[in-house]
């Protein structure tokens, strides 16, 4: 009980309460609020951007229009006309739409509505050999853009063409299912409105077209497949039927008397002649359906009719069509006249093969009759001949032979008929149920949903420019910003100025109410009350690399506390490369180099008043000699201890101008032996990062104090307004 308490109390204890996360969520927000302030106008300048590079975008998009038509498959017609085949009643819910939709979007019909439409030679969806297919083909590997090739090969590309063409279509195409109902969605997408209702209208035309084609040619396949069936059945029968009557013949000659055997012979000898009579009509039946099914010419179905007065007929009617081929055009009424009789002679010629059929169809009815009525007849002589049982059974069983192949060849026949009937009026399962309209507006692009995401993108985008700038690239613009990155106290901002003369070194004296002059004495009182107005003040400048401003600010802020009445030294530390020699117009003499580097050196040979009027009491250590010793050695010997310890008792300021410290490690050494380590940040110029990095790595060198001062800022704020007006009213 007790461990399951203290488990829940460390719980609650390591989970964050609602107030830190809303001090957190504060404090989130209140940093954003910072990194635009002090990034507005980049992120202004980021968005507007983006903004506008979105419009153009938008502008330069080629519109394209989208129209649709819907086909419900209902096979509700089929259904009615007894055309419905078995198993079909539930097609919508077995899946078969899918199954439709694929076939709607299938190679086929595709191809059929580019041979429609001539797509083939529309600019928007004929194929184009890329450069790449060009080079291949005059290389010989792709055949599409081959263009020497001839006879087979010239056929493959042609077929490869006819290929693009259709996947071109196909892509501006979307065929799908409405949700589970049986409606077929048709869109297609074309940069003209009319195309693409035309297109649209013209797949689903061309998809119902082909879906009545497929069914014709399955029933005409079953049709094939049946009446070789119907005709082998048929034979069967008459084989069983004939070894019926061979059978009651022989019983008859045998068992029967003479006047029974007569009957039989001479029922035998009708049904012969009967069966050969049915028989030539069926072949005439036979005739005219294949040339029926053949789409035969009416003279070759009227030929196979016969008959004088058709025959006279048909010798008009090639009189006519004659007539007609070589008529000039100065024979006009007569041509009218012809082609008027001659398209009353082909409906005579319709009415004159459909009585016939219609006769054939009664005459072969009869004889079926007739031979019916005569097997029956045959049949009925057995109760006048008394057979063995053994031969009974025999004659049973070639009946019910017979009986089941009769039955089995009608029911074979009436689903023929049928398969028929469907061939001949095939009606697809599918249909329009709404034609594609003219679009009224641009599918693509979509104007306001690109906008939006584009204005989206330009916050994200301004957002994600304000933080990399921010954080990570150009320089510092502002002094909350370099105190929020580095966190680091900044003790001033010394303002980018130019004097009159052109020389900051003497600003101090020529132009002691100038910003650059105030902004110094801001650093020195920062400076005095940080560190609590110290009797005795040392202190180091330095900064990431060379051209900051560091050594420039050095000899500005020894030039100030010399003037404030402060006995000063300002150490030239930068072994590398001293400066501050020339910038107050000295020679470079012996200086701390020699002093470190010889022990027969005085230090008072190397420390150098100020020459210069009205400065002060102020005095240098400059560089020296120039040597290839490292020089964090120099400055990490017990000499250089002594030296600083030398100084302090002499001096109330030291100043040391160290190396930059992002090159040079020399400044994180003496940054240990100071009271305050000053990190010199130029506006808008040192990186981030680097500054960061120098900062975090004297801090690691246990320097005692660490601040910022920045140089050359160009930042516009109430303080420096107030400065330059209050100077030039003290002028006045």
């Amino acid at each position: 009980m007790h461990d399951s308490f203290g488990r829940s109390h460390n719980l609650q204890h390591l989970q964050p309460s609602s107030d830190e996360t809303l001090r957190q969520e504060q404090n989130l927000l209140a940093w954003a609020a910072e990194v635009l302030k002090r990034q507005l106008i980049v992120a202004i300048a980021v968005f507007l951007c983006v903004v506008v590079l979105s419009v153009l975008l938008v502008a330069m998009l080629e519109r394209f229009y989208t129209a649709t038509a819907l086909v419900v498959v209902d096979p509700t017609e089929s259904r009615l006309l007894g055309m419905m085949e078995r198993g079909r009643q539930d097609d919508a819910a077995l899946g078969v739409i899918e199954t439709e939709v694929e076939i709607a979007r299938s190679a086929d019909v595709l191809d059929a509505v580019i041979e429609r439409l001539e797509l083939a030679e529309d600019d928007e969806y004929r194929y184009r050999p890329s450069s790449v297919n060009r080079v291949l083909g005059w290389i010989g590997l792709s055949p599409v853009a081959d263009p020497l090739m001839v006879g087979e090969g010239a056929r493959l590309r042609r077929e490869a063409e006819r290929a693009a063409v259709v996947q071109n279509l196909a892509r501006t195409l979307n065929v799908r299912r409405r949700g589970i109902t049986s409606i077929i969605s048709v869109s297609a997408e074309s940069r003209s409105p009319e195309k693409a209702a035309m297109i649209a209208n013209a797949v689903a035309e061309e998809y119902i077209a082909f879906q009545a084609r497929s069914k014709a040619m399955s029933a005409e396949r079953a049709v094939r497949l049946l009446d070789g069936r119907v005709e082998a059945m048929s034979a069967n029968i008459r084989n069983v039927e004939d070894r019926l009557d061979l059978f009651i013949a022989s019983a008859a000659e045998r068992y029967g008397t003479p006047e029974v055997a007569t009957r039989v012979r001479e029922l035998k000898t009708l049904l012969k002649d009967e069966t050969e009579r049915a028989g030539n009509l069926r072949a005439d039946a036979a005739s005219l359906a294949r040339l029926r099914s053949q789409d035969g010419e009416l003279e070759d179905i009227a030929e196979l009719v016969g008959g004088g007065t058709l025959n006279r007929t048909l010798a008009e009617r090639r009189a006519a069509q004659t007539f007609l081929q070589q008529a000039g055009p100065d024979e006009t009424e007569r041509a009218n006249a012809v082609r008027e009789r001659l398209a009353e002679i082909d409906r005579t010629l319709e009415t004159t093969i459909g009585e016939y059929k219609q006769n054939l169809s009664q005459a072969r009815q009869e004889a079926k009759d007739r031979i019916g009525e005569l097997r029956a007849e045959l049949q009925s002589s057995l109760g006048d001949i008394s057979i063995p049982n053994e031969g009974m059974v025999e004659f049973y069983t070639l009946q019910r032979e017979a009986e089941s192949g009769r039955q089995l060849y009608d029911e074979t026949l009436t689903r023929l008929r049928q398969l028929e009937l469907q061939s001949n009026f095939a009606i697809a399962d599918a249909r329009i149920v709404s034609r594609a309209m003219l679009p009224e507006e641009i599918s693509f692009p979509a104007v306001k949903i690109m906008l939006g995401l584009g204005f989206a993108a330009a916050l994200a985008t301004a957002w994600g420019a304000a933080v990399l700038r921010e954080q990570y690239i150009g320089g510092y613009r502002s002094v909350d910003q370099i105190e929020a990155l580095t966190g680091q106290t900044v003790l001033s901002s010394i303002p980018y100025y130019r004097p009159l003369s052109g020389d900051l070194a003497n600003a101090l004296v020529e132009e002691p109410l100038s910003p650059y002059a105030e902004a110094l004495r801001r650093a020195k009182l920062n400076i005095d009350v940080m560190l609590d107005f110290p009797e005795k003040l040392s202190l180091i400048m330095t900064s990431t690399t060379r051209g900051e401003g560091k050594s420039t600010v050095a000899l500005g802020l020894a030039e100030t506390y010399a003037l404030a009445g402060r006995r000063t030294v300002l150490v030239d530390a930068d072994l590398r490369q001293p400066s501050i020699a020339s910038m107050v117009g000295e020679a470079q003499g012996a200086g701390l180099f020699d002093w470190l580097t010889r022990t027969d050196v005085p230090l008072q040979s190397v420390i150098y008043p100020d020459q210069r009027p009205r400065h002060g009491e102020l005095s240098f250590i400059f560089g020296g000699s120039r040597d290839e010793l490292p020089t964090d050695r120099l400055v990490a010997s017990e000499r250089f201890g002594e030296l600083l310890k030398a100084l302090s008792d002499a001096f109330e300021v030291i100043i040391i101008d160290t190396p930059p410290f992002g090159q040079v490690v020399d400044a994180g050494i003496m940054a240990r032996n100071v009271d305050l380590s000053l990190y010199i940040v130029q506006w808008g110029a040192t990186s981030q990062i680097e500054a960061w990095t120098g900062l975090r790595e004297l801090e690691r060198a246990r320097a005692s104090r660490l601040s910022v001062i920045v140089n050359q800022s160009k930042e516009k704020s109430t303080s420096y307004a107030y400065g330059y007006g209050y100077h030039s009213d003290t002028k006045a």
